[in-house]
């Protein structure tokens, strides 16, 4: 499938709603959308009371698949500009990664900070595979990271995982950075 960037938009904008209330329930947070200037941030919802952010990336149904597998990580965004893919540019305090269909999110919430810092540490460790997801005129470039790679600490919150303690308000994301 290709994907045109103004109907990606369009389609983020109406999956936005479904995405915010997944996280208010699991998490029991009151969220806001991002200002444009968060946006541009890789920032989608903040937390009302305490200002932590997120930012939510959607697979297609048809990729759900995959939810107990794998992620996939943005390293360009677009290969004819050779622009950062989100792992170099978001800022937000957690990524929050699920998979459709939109009436049913399945997914995973990870501290974004360690996940950075795993890819930074072990991207040029193994040899990852690539995906090339077509756009109108240009390819974004991703590497599929094997859940199983990744530290359980980087996960806050797994819809796969069993024995998932979800954290507390009280407690803060600098409480489990090392």
């Amino acid at each position: 499938m290709v994907h045109k960037k103004s109907e990606y938009m369009g389609r983020e904008r109406v999956d936005s709603p479904f995405i915010k209330t997944y996280l208010e329930q699991k998490l029991s947070r009151n969220l806001r959308d991002a200002t444009l200037d968060e946006q541009r941030m890789g920032i989608d919802f903040v937390d009302i009371d305490d200002g932590t952010t997120f930012e939510s990336k959607l697979r297609e149904v048809s990729e759900r698949k995959y939810l107990d597998k794998d992620i996939l990580i943005e390293t360009i965004s677009n290969d004819v500009i050779m622009s950062h893919g989100w792992i170099e540019y978001i800022k937000s305090d957690y990524l929050v990664y699920l998979f459709k269909p939109i009436n049913d999110l399945k997914g995973h919430i990870l501290f974004f900070p360690k996940l950075k810092k795993w890819w930074d540490e072990n991207k040029d460790k193994e040899d990852w595979v690539t995906k090339k997801v077509p756009n109108v005129g240009y390819f974004t470039i991703n590497r599929v990271i094997p859940l199983n790679f990744l530290p359980k600490t980087i996960f806050f919150y797994s819809d796969v995982f069993s024995g998932n303690e979800l954290l507390s308000k009280e407690k803060r994301l600098s409480d489990f950075m090392s």
